[in-house]
């Protein structure tokens, strides 16, 4: 990353590298994501760029469950393709919140489907499909 950072006409604060560390979690392509979103907005990268940026969080969790109970589900496939394929994040953190946020709700229904696709995802090849066939049964 700091070979990257050279490169550009950017520069970092060292707190600010050690956070895109820890949220890229030794992905290089998330911290890469992470690094050009926060680099949009200044020169200078310091550690509050990085509020908000480069996690699946609660929020995002709940926006996915808000469309999921909307069965939009144009919408939750492009917004899992940007989470994935754009920012990095992966199928097992995805779920991970996913999975959190539905706890906290305490849908039966929700959780009895999620268990049953855990296994599955984490045997899959193809884990973002299988994803979102998940999806479609919660």
């Amino acid at each position: 990353m700091i070979k990257i950072i050279k490169t550009k006409t950017i520069s970092i604060d060292k707190d600010a590298i050690q956070k895109i560390s820890g949220l890229a979690d030794g992905s290089m392509r998330k911290a890469q994501n992470i690094l050009y979103d926060a680099s949009l907005s200044d020169k200078k990268i310091t550690l509050n760029d990085l509020k908000g940026i480069g996690g699946f969080g609660m929020v995002e969790a709940e926006r996915l469950l808000k469309n999921i109970k909307l069965k939009d589900y144009t919408e939750i496939d492009k917004y899992i393709d940007t989470l994935y394929y754009h920012k990095g994040i992966s199928v097992d953190e995805i779920i991970q919140t996913l999975t959190e946020a539905v706890f906290e709700k305490k849908d039966n229904k929700m959780i009895a489907t999620l268990g049953e696709f855990l296994m599955r995802i984490s045997l899959s090849d193809n884990k973002i499909l299988q994803l979102k066939c998940m999806i479609r049964l919660l």
